[in-house]
């Protein structure tokens, strides 16, 4: 069978490039950016959060990354200088920690994932670094409402967020290396290896891929929580690293 060639009349063509899934994520400078949802998304007791977070540096102070929207019903924040993440739940007194030691200028996955009303996990690029648990939190539902400062003001966060998903639902420790990918974000609104019995329980997924304006949509329940900047930047530096 003969070749063809471009003499036989056949040319060249190029195509487009897939525009890559992640292009954008939100940068905090730390002293008055933040998100704000309208109101608390509710995912009830058993329940799941993820999202990627670059860890800019370690200063003396706390940095809130999320926080519910009235009251200290929930907040999870980075104990600066200490190396430590804290939770509390139904209260600021209410609270757990747990050492974490992160490199500076660097992308992680986290996952805050609430097996019991008493105990949550903490994921960290797919890997289980421990509990944190408080008898405390027995009857207080998971909320976010705020992201990148407390609720009563201050202790902004200081970095970079992308990729925000909550879930009504606990993961398992499969699901949460499938959405981890290595290190590459993946469409939370489908189904991907381990990651496939969930997205129905995803409520709430900021993915942050807006790139201009004040509006930051969430793809699970458009028009329901959708978050608007108040003067936190866009940023092309996305995960991985």
């Amino acid at each position: 069978m003969p070749s063809l060639g471009l003499g036989s009349g056949l040319t060249s063509q190029s195509f487009p490039s897939a525009t890559p899934f992640n292009n954008y994520s939100l940068a905090f400078d730390g002293v008055d950016d933040y998100v704000d949802l309208g109101s608390n998304v509710d995912a009830g007791i058993e329940s799941a959060i993820s999202f990627w977070y670059y860890h800019l540096t370690d200063d003396e102070d706390y940095r809130y990354i999320l926080a519910s929207y009235t009251g200290g019903d929930f907040g999870f924040y980075r104990r600066q200088g200490q190396n430590k993440f804290d939770i509390h739940i139904g209260g600021y007194g209410q609270g757990a920690y747990i050492d974490a030691t992160l490199s500076n200028a660097t992308w992680y996955h986290i996952v805050l994932n609430r097996t019991t009303a008493e105990n949550v996990e903490l994921y960290i690029d797919g890997t289980d670094i421990g509990d944190l648990g408080n008898e405390a939190w027995d009857s207080t539902n998971t909320v976010v409402g705020l992201i990148g400062r407390r609720q009563a003001g201050g202790l902004y966060a200081q970095g970079k967020i992308d990729e925000l998903a909550i879930w009504n639902e606990k993961l398992d420790a499969p699901a949460i290396t499938s959405i981890y990918n290595s290190g590459t974000p993946t469409d939370l609104t489908k189904n991907t290896g381990d990651y496939d019995e969930w997205t129905d329980n995803l409520i709430g997924y900021w993915r942050m891929e807006e790139g201009s304006g004040v509006d930051v949509i969430n793809t699970a329940n458009v028009g329901t929580n959708d978050g608007t900047v108040n003067s936190a930047t866009w940023d092309t530096s996305v995960p991985p690293n």
